[in-house]
């Protein structure tokens, strides 16, 4: 009985230490995040590797509104892991300019890892990363509405042989008529500066939604914020110490007719007030909302990379691009979808059975990973780490 003790005792510090391995091996690449939600976890390393895992289904945390029936009006998401990953990119990115930002969207997230166990993931869970690499276990059973983004995705492994609807993976396309990005890296490139571009239009361009603002609390109405509110956020923006809305309505007109060679001399030429049956608002001339539009126009790429729902739609005037390869097992609807679409296929064998030996080294991994991150969120909460 005692011999019997002695190597069970060994066999367990064994498997410990091999439990263990992983860790050292993947020292280079440091856990630089953690999270926990309804028994599901998540890991983020420093080189951009997403790793979710758990027994069950991805739960989220919802507030459900009813109306007078008792029936469900609404349903609004107040936690899901996938805002807690979002959460961690914002303090991280917090102080960055918008190309610095913009670039981080895409280097943040770079593989995805749903680990075998999980069975459902819900909708919109991971619509806000970019991951170039996707990996779906086989226990996986259901996805929600774009559950998981692969628009530029280069690799996407789903490991169940009947996962029956893709409605919730979203993979890159190309409208007709629009030319094509020669590869993923072209397209994230693109896709950057274009929001850098963006974003100095909408700079320059501020002046004539401020000149709207102002020009909405002359005729009251409401646009939430009151004059003072709105004098001081003016006056702050523009180094400007004005007292009358219409100091502020003549400086937007200047900027205005300057940046655009127009030549208003009142808010009146620039917005029509118009009123409906429910509310009161304002029209901008259309010669200049047409001028204001062909400018983002001229940096919009929205038709060079869309959205094509995987195996769940038909799409008529959209071409999705080569780079993307599709690795499920053979016979499934994943492998029907791929060749639907002319993507590249490659057939994976069916998920290993775990051995009692592996299963053992599982449950240490897990019993590890628990005080990982148990220990990770106490020094969060009590401020101790940097």
């Amino acid at each position: 009985m005692k011999q019997t003790k002695k190597w069970l005792a060994l066999l367990l510090t064994v498997l410990m230490l091999i439990g263990l391995l992983p860790a050292a091996f993947a020292a280079d690449d440091k856990v630089i995040a953690k999270g926990e939600l309804n028994k599901i976890s998540w890991t983020l390393t420093e080189g951009g590797v997403l790793t979710v895992s758990g027994n069950g289904p991805i739960t989220d945390k919802e507030n459900y509104e009813y109306d007078e029936n008792g029936e469900v009006s609404s349903i609004e998401k107040i936690d899901c892991i996938g805002w807690q990953v979002s959460a961690f990119f914002e303090q991280m990115t917090e102080g960055f300019g918008v190309a610095e930002l913009e670039r981080a969207r895409f280097d943040f997230v770079k593989t995805l890892v749903i680990e075998e166990g999980i069975t459902a993931i819900p909708d919109d869970e991971f619509s806000d990363v970019y991951p170039r690499t996707i990996t779906l276990p086989s226990s996986l059973e259901t996805l929600g509405a774009a559950a998981i983004n692969a628009k530029y995705a280069e690799s996407l492994t789903i490991g169940s042989s009947d996962l029956p609807m893709f409605g919730g993976i979203y993979i890159p396309g190309c409208r007709d008529g629009q030319k094509p990005f020669a590869s993923v890296d072209e397209a994230i490139d693109t896709t950057v500066n274009a929001e850098v571009k963006i974003d100095k239009i909408s700079r320059k361009t501020a002046f004539v939604y401020d000149l709207q603002a102002a020009y909405e609390l002359v005729k009251g109405i409401d646009n939430g914020l009151t004059k003072k509110e709105f004098l001081a956020y003016f006056n702050e923006t523009y180094g400007k110490s004005y007292t009358k809305l219409s100091s502020c309505i003549n400086f937007c007109l200047k900027k205005t007719n300057k940046y655009f060679g127009t030549n208003y001399t009142s808010a009146e030429q620039v917005f029509s007030l118009v009123k409906d049956e429910f509310f009161t608002y304002l029209e901008r001339d259309p010669a200049l909302d047409e001028k204001i539009q062909s400018m983002y126009d001229a940096v919009d790429i929205s038709d060079r990379i869309v959205f094509i729902s995987f195996g769940n739609e038909e799409c008529t005037d959209v071409t999705p691009y080569h780079w993307l390869t599709v690795k499920a097992p053979s016979g499934s609807p994943a492998e029907a979808a791929a060749k639907k679409y002319g993507l590249t296929f490659e057939s994976t064998a069916p998920a290993k059975k775990l051995t009692f030996l592996e299963k053992i080294q599982q449950f240490f991994d897990k019993i590890k990973e628990y005080f990982e991150t148990l220990c990770f969120m106490t020094k969060l909460q009590l401020g101790l780490l940097k």
